[in-house]
């Protein structure tokens, strides 16, 4: 994260494969990158108790019309998954995108 502190540069797009994180790790850091458009994760080899995609992240990943929340991924407009848990909560990402699209820009073509 330290890098990322001191970097004046604007990620737009970050790929994460075979990288076992925590899911608070992943949540900090996609925290510290809010220019990111693009994100794509392929945690299919990672061990479930290292698998960084959490049903917290994806909660955290949803737009909603509060003052109290705010997505830790303002500018996303491209989100891959591929999950290798035997637990994933796939009714969650789907509820994630249905409410966040209430609220992208007419613009964006999803």
């Amino acid at each position: 994260m330290a890098l990322l502190s001191r970097s004046s540069c604007s990620l737009a797009t970050l790929s994460i494969e075979s990288l076992t994180l925590v899911g608070f790790n992943l949540i900090d850091l996609v925290t510290h990158l809010p220019s990111l458009h693009n994100l794509s994760t392929n945690d299919s080899y990672a061990p479930p108790e290292c698998n960084p995609i959490t049903d917290r992240f994806i909660e955290m990943l949803q737009v909603r019309d509060t003052g109290s929340h705010r997505p830790i991924v303002p500018r996303l407009r491209s989100l891959k998954l591929n999950v290798g848990a035997s637990t994933f909560n796939d009714g969650l990402v789907i509820d994630m995108v249905s409410i966040s699209m209430n609220f992208w820009p007419a613009r964006c073509m999803c």
